[in-house]
């Protein structure tokens, strides 16, 4: 976390709002300043600095309950109470690449990406701290796009906070992670490695400082919402309107510390890109509008670059209307809010060296998107030179312009003549009109002690009266006078402010410190200054200056009334602090202190230990824990499990917490060793091999193999476990199964013991393992055997289907329907397994069994197709066929014509003429 502070908020002086910045960023001190605030609301009560843990000489910083004021409001969708630390991972890939000031000697980095730490101071609370990438929807693997948004805008909120400084906020690790230029602020996680409730926290003395860093931010401990998290940071006040750095100048204020003049001290101030004043004006010019005689002029910057609270431009311009507009850094659109982010509350005057000046202070707007100047429209008088000058402001009766810096972006629209506009407004006459002097530029010699008037105006006469002003070192600016500011005249109970000898003008707020009598210095009466818990008042110190060293004691409960963290008084070794005496005053030995089991009398020397009851031990853990007693000094054992009922009550193994398991033997060995439970009193068995568990646990036996629930110590695999047909070995991992003999299938039976009849099955070709030899499975008639060595044996598994019977599995034959035009094949009756080609036969109108359509067989050229032998077969010539007078005989493979006798002759083969005789196929010859 680096710093900035609360702001819109009246802080009461008691909440003490620690800066970070000099804890982590400087690491100059440990105590700091209150963060300048508005009038507009109080601080929530539950946003509370946590102080200084100077155990592990930290800051933190938390919120144990958010309160929205009516000025920021968390979107519903953006909080979360959730508090659990996530699983931790790391995401090496950056999602994007920001730098505020890229080049800058000082480096601030924003880690979100996880993280692993180790070997750092942190280290000595724990040794090695996880932390889990920035997450808001549980996947911490990557980032998503949401994620992405947030991120970016949580770094420009705190580049916003150090604009003004020669930082560069990243979130890029530094090329040297041994560097002394950089400090790491790790965001992510819900901090469950460190107790309370801080949502932040960083060792004091920390930037530069390896081994001391980082500083965590906990975003699961500020519900998750962005703005808590950037503003936790930077140590703000949540919920705030304006966040800026303070000297207290604000009602209430309880911490004086100038912080910018220390964090510039330590890293220095970013660059000027303006001028500060109308010697060293920047020069720019507008773009001309298009037809038009007006030019428009768009500028950004930052307020306080370089230390200086102005940025001064110069710009020529004719006489006429204009309109001018600034907004800080724009607000952040978020479920539905605005979320300011601007540290700059913002003036701009517009004058000239005639004496025409133009203020248009900033207003707040309604939604506060923007603490903005909305356009405003006034009228330049003359033709000629203008400055414009835009500033940090104040608020008249809550804060200072002290905070009042950041980026600006300026908007301008003005008249120039058409022969003017591309003039160059930097680019003065030869012979300028002399300027007239102002006190700051050279610095008018005021006498010592006193301070010069920076206000940047010019003065036709420069004089001490004009240019000098008292100081609360002395009021009284002649220079052979020195009168400091009396903060104990009249009814004043207050004391000097030495810290601002050299500020001024002098005034009460700003020379004057709060008194013990009176801290309060906005506020009528006597307000006394209000101690740390677990510290008294010092009444003797009524009028010293308002601090805790003056105006507080200490007492047995809080030695150190300079923090809020109570530093209780140190009782020596065997003693414990007294509760009763705890806010006594001085502190002593005899009013601090207590007996403890490691020293039952205080009062005698040397220690005097509490004596426990036989069969018990002495609890070293409480050695200085008391009042001293056998339930706080002694621990059970085994052989005694109670220490306040006499004699021994063993713990009982067979039954422990009042559970009969009766799964443990009692272990004598450990007789006298505690706390008693299951693992130090008793032995593991069969039954239940793991003491660690509530319940039996039953060895966990090899696969394959069976467990016992022998009540057997030690448990192993021959005393818990047995043989199966699955694993006959016990001694080893890999499964041994029971040999079967050659053609008996095993059982995989988990069986014990593992025998022939419980591991094997019987066959098809043998059906009793019992009987010497093969006893086969009995098939349905009609059905052929299949001699095979599988089983169990069954119809399916040992039996083919024929012709006569095409299902083992019903009663009865099921005989083979062939297709309609062919024939059940009787020489295939008890062949298997069935089919058209093997239980079928063709015939002359189909001859082939397996196509689906009628193939009628083909008969030779010169015969005639048999219709008479249409369904028989199988099909032949012989049989399909006709003879004909010119083929007489179809099973022959040559035609043979029907023989006439001598003398006649064979009639014509066309057409061919069946039932061949020797009417029908002679034809008698003519006598010649």
């Amino acid at each position: 976390m680096a710093a900035a502070a609360v702001a819109d908020a009246k802080e009461p002086a008691s909440m003490r709002v620690l800066q970070l910045l000099q804890q982590l960023l400087l690491a100059i001190v440990s105590t700091s300043s209150s963060s300048s605030s508005s009038s507009s609301s109080p601080v929530p009560s539950a946003v509370t600095s946590q102080g200084v843990d100077e155990v592990n000489e930290a800051l933190q910083y938390g919120c144990s309950q958010l309160v929205t004021t009516t000025l920021e409001t968390i979107p519903t969708s953006d909080a979360t109470d959730n508090t659990t630390e996530p699983k931790v991972a790391k995401i090496d890939a950056i999602p994007f690449i920001f730098n505020s000031r890229p080049g800058a000697p000082y480096t601030l980095w924003l880690d979100f990406a996880g993280s692993t730490i180790t070997n750092t101071t942190w280290n000595l609370l724990q040794s090695t701290i996880l932390t889990s990438p920035y997450d808001k929807d549980g996947d911490i693997t990557t980032f998503s796009p949401q994620e992405k948004e947030e991120m970016m805008a949580i770094l420009v909120a705190v580049a916003e906070d150090y604009a003004p400084f020669n930082i560069d906020v990243t979130n890029m690790p530094p090329p040297d992670l041994l560097s002394p230029t950089y400090t790491r602020v790790v965001i992510g996680g819900a901090g469950s490695w460190y107790s309370g409730s801080a949502g932040g926290v960083a060792n004091l003395n920390s930037f530069g400082n390896v081994t001391a860093q980082p500083a965590f931010v906990f975003p699961m401990r500020l519900t998750n919402f962005t703005k808590n998290i950037w503003e936790a940071v930077s140590h703000e006040g949540y919920l705030s309107r304006l966040t800026q750095w303070s000297k207290g100048e604000y009602p209430g204020a309880n911490q004086l510390q100038d912080d910018i003049a220390i964090i510039a001290s330590k890293i220095g101030w970013a660059p000027q890109d303006a001028g500060t004043s109308a010697a060293n004006a920047l020069a720019v010019r507008g773009t001309p509008t298009a037809g038009s005689t007006t030019s428009s002029l768009k500028l950004e910057g930052i307020v306080g670059a370089n230390g200086v609270q102005s940025a001064v431009y110069m710009f020529n311009a004719t006489s006429g209307p204009f309109t001018v507009s600034v907004d800080g850094l724009e607000a952040w659109f978020y479920g539905g809010s605005y979320l300011n982010r601007t540290n700059v509350e913002l003036t701009v005057r517009i004058w000239n060296t005639a004496g025409d000046e133009k203020i248009f202070p900033i207003e707040p707007t309604t939604p506060l998107q923007t603490l903005n100047v909305p356009a405003a429209t006034s009228v330049l008088p003359i033709d000629g030179t203008y400055y414009i000058t835009v500033s940090g402001a104040g608020l008249d009766g809550s804060y200072s312009s002290y905070g009042s810096m950041g980026k600006f972006s300026l908007s301008l629209e003005y008249p120039t003549s058409a022969d003017n506009q591309f003039a160059a407004a930097y680019s003065p006459d030869p012979s300028p009109t002399p300027v007239p002097p102002t006190c700051s530029n050279p610095p008018y010699p005021c006498p010592p002690g006193s301070m010069v008037n920076n206000d940047g105006i010019f003065y036709d006469v420069l004089d001490v009266a004009t240019c000098c002003f008292a100081t609360c070192g002395d009021t009284d600016i002649s220079p052979d006078k020195t009168t400091p500011f009396n903060c104990q005249a009249g009814s004043l109970n207050f004391a000097f402010n030495v810290a601002n000898t050299y500020l001024g003008p002098a005034s009460l707020d700003i020379c004057c410190v709060a008194s013990c009598k009176d801290y309060d210095m906005s506020r009528q009466g006597n307000q006394r200054f209000p101690c740390y818990p677990g510290t008294v008042d010092n009444t003797a110190n009524a009028f010293s200056p308002g601090t805790d060293l003056n105006c507080c004691l200490p007492t047995c409960l809080d030695m150190d009334v300079t923090t809020d963290i109570s530093e209780s008084f140190e009782c020596p070794a065997g003693s414990l602090p007294n509760v009763a005496n705890e806010l006594a005053t001085p502190p002593t030995l005899q009013t601090c202190c207590m007996t403890t089991c490691a020293d039952a009398n205080i009062t005698q020397e040397g220690p005097q230990p509490w004596v426990c009851p036989s069969g018990t031990l002495t609890n070293t853990a409480n050695a200085n824990v008391g009042p001293a007693s056998n339930t706080l000094c002694c621990s059970p054992t085994c052989t005694d499990t109670n220490v306040n009922l006499p004699g021994n009550q063993a713990y009982n193994c067979s039954a422990p917490n009042g559970i009969a398991f009766n799964g443990m033997l009692t272990n004598t060995a450990n007789a006298m060793t505690g706390p008693p439970n299951d693992a130090r009193c008793c032995l593991a068995t069969c039954k239940d091999f793991n003491l660690q568990s509530s319940g039996n646990q039953a060895y966990p036996c090899p696969s394959g193999t069976l467990g016992n629930s022998l009540l057997v110590n030690p448990p192993t695999n021959m005393t818990c476990c047995q043989p199966t047909c699955v694993d006959t070995n016990v001694n080893t991992s890999a499964s041994e199964g029971f040999v079967c003999p050659a053609g008996y299938p095993p059982s995989n039976a988990k069986v014990t013991p593992p025998t022939l009849t419980a591991c094997c099955l019987p066959t098809c070709a043998d059906t009793n393992l019992t009987e010497s030899g093969n006893q086969t499975w009995s098939c349905p008639a009609g059905t052929l055997l299949t001699p095979v060595s599988n089983g169990p044996p069954t119809n399916v598994l040992c039996c083919t289907a024929t012709c006569v019977d095409q299902n083992v599995t019903e009663p009865g034959s099921q005989t083979w329907i062939c297709p309609a035009g062919t024939l059940n094949d009787p020489a295939s009756a008890l062949l298997g397994p069935p089919s058209n080609s093997v239980c079928c036969m063709g015939t002359c109108s189909d001859e082939y069994v397996d196509i689906s359509d009628y193939q009628a067989w083909t008969c030779p050229p010169a015969t005639l197709p048999n219709q008479a032998s249409a369904l028989l077969g199988p099909p032949a010539d012989s049989l399909c066929c006709s003879p004909t007078c010119t083929d007489s005989n179809a099973g022959l493979d040559n035609l043979q014509p029907w023989p006439c006798p001598s003398g006649t002759a064979l009639v014509s083969s066309s057409p061919l003429i069946g039932s061949p005789s020797y009417e029908r196929c002679c034809l008698v010859s003519a006598i010649c």
